[in-house]
């Protein structure tokens, strides 16, 4: 297995970082931070695609010597745009001006950009304010932005795009996944599968409840949208990723399988 850079040593540490204080904090301002060092961990990621990976299991076990290994992820939801008007994002042209706040990531700014926005990258901890000013004329992410960030009272229109997916990964120490015997081990991955099919329906109850208040704020949401111009529109970056060399379109035609 080839060396891991230490940039994605850090990332990773970081995502686990970030994911243990979302469940632990105590209120919006830790949600802020620690929502913020997730965001940081994918950017890092996102900045640095030229790790030649094969397998997305081998990426999660190549951190053993580090102390640590993944042994699955739970799904996180869907990024979507919200804007300030009441206006369904239904391909580019909608968004073709529109300012829309970004992951500081040249991977989420190409792929606003593509879709038609233009990207004004910034914390997430900014946008709020940015949205109340003016400065931006809406984001993208997760319906918790709404509510958990209070855009709810700052926008008019959620729109389901689904353009960006991102998993919290579920990580063991190397100690105590060695001290396990093999049965052990396959048992404790199982057990983590069904949570994670558990997990999805509570995380799609707390979805529907925060749009459930976004609408009562008067959010008007779009769903199930024809999104075939704007997966056409981002077909390049999937094309230069590919392009790289057979490891990167093995790893994404593996990742394709389970969008199926």
């Amino acid at each position: 297995m080839e060396q891991r850079p230490q940039w994605l040593k850090w990332a990773v540490e970081l995502q686990a970082l970030a994911q243990a204080g979302l469940y632990y904090g105590h209120d919006k301002y830790d949600f802020e931070r620690y929502e913020r060092v997730r965001e940081i961990a994918a950017e890092m990621a996102a900045e640095r695609t030229d790790l030649p990976l094969e397998k997305v299991k081998e990426l999660f076990r190549s951190t053993a010597k580090d102390g640590f290994i993944a042994i699955g992820y739970y799904a996180n939801g869907s990024r979507n745009f919200y804007l300030k008007e009441d206006k369904a994002c239904t391909d580019p042209s909608v968004l073709k001006g529109k300012k829309i706040r970004s992951m500081p990531s040249s991977t989420s700014m190409d792929m606003i950009s593509r879709m038609g926005g233009s990207p004004v990258p910034m914390a997430a901890s900014e946008t709020y304010t940015s949205l109340q000013q003016g400065i931006v004329d809406g984001a993208e992410n997760t319906e918790l932005a709404l509510t958990v960030d209070g855009h709810q009272d700052l926008v008019k229109s959620y729109t389901y795009t689904e353009h960006q997916y991102s998993p919290d990964i579920y990580i063991i120490s190397t100690k105590a996944w060695e001290k396990l015997s093999s049965d052990q081990q396959d048992y404790l991955v199982e057990c983590l599968e069904k949570t994670n099919d558990n997990f999805k329906k509570l995380y799609n109850g707390m979805m529907e409840e925060a749009m459930e208040e976004a609408q009562s704020h008067g959010v008007k949401v779009y769903r199930d949208i024809d999104k075939s111009e704007f997966i056409e529109a981002v077909s390049p970056i999937h094309e230069e990723f590919c392009g790289r060399g057979d490891s990167y379109r093995e790893l994404y035609e593996d990742i394709q399988k389970y969008a199926k």
